[in-house]
């Protein structure tokens, strides 16, 4: 049972679910693995929960990755992970989302939209940014649809080794 204090609750848009914006802390990293194994599914990459507690904790290891996820009762039905980061241009902060999962049965309720507001607003003047995969068409059109828009700075590239 989650005894987490949750941020905010709500309604979700299509149904009468309550569902509550929580904080994923370093000590409760287990209670976020089931579904970011659900999440690497999604991507057909295949993950024990040992691969994500490995991973989650090298993410968690500094001070610059939150978790925030929705909860309906105890279970955890969505999640959004972002970092903290110094520009290298820039004299600030900005907010890289690195990665969103809300449930198959949870969506088109307005979880993701929820998850992301949240985070939009405790971000104060800090640029947030966002690499959406082109595999999945909703991806770009959620965020654009939450303010988003195309990077026209910069190109993203991606190098990927032929061995």
């Amino acid at each position: 049972m989650m005894m987490i204090k949750p941020l905010c609750k709500y309604f979700s848009d299509s149904e009468k679910d309550d569902i509550e914006i929580i904080v994923i802390s370093k000590r409760k990293i287990k209670q976020i693995c089931p579904i970011y194994i659900r999440y690497r599914q999604s991507a057909n990459v295949e993950s024990t929960v040992n691969d994500v507690k490995k991973y989650l904790k090298s993410e968690f290891a500094g001070d610059k990755d939150y978790i925030i996820a929705a909860a309906n009762g105890s279970h955890i039905i969505g999640f959004l992970h972002y970092e903290k980061e110094y520009s290298t241009l820039r004299p600030a902060y900005r907010l890289v989302l690195k990665a969103m999962f809300v449930d198959a049965e949870y969506r088109k309720r307005g979880i993701a939209k929820k998850l992301i507001q949240h985070v939009q607003n405790t971000a104060g003047n800090c640029e947030i940014r966002v690499k959406a995969r082109m595999s999945n068409p909703a991806s770009p059109q959620l965020y654009k649809t939450n303010g988003f828009c195309e990077d026209t700075e910069y190109m993203h590239l991606v190098y990927k080794s032929n061995k």
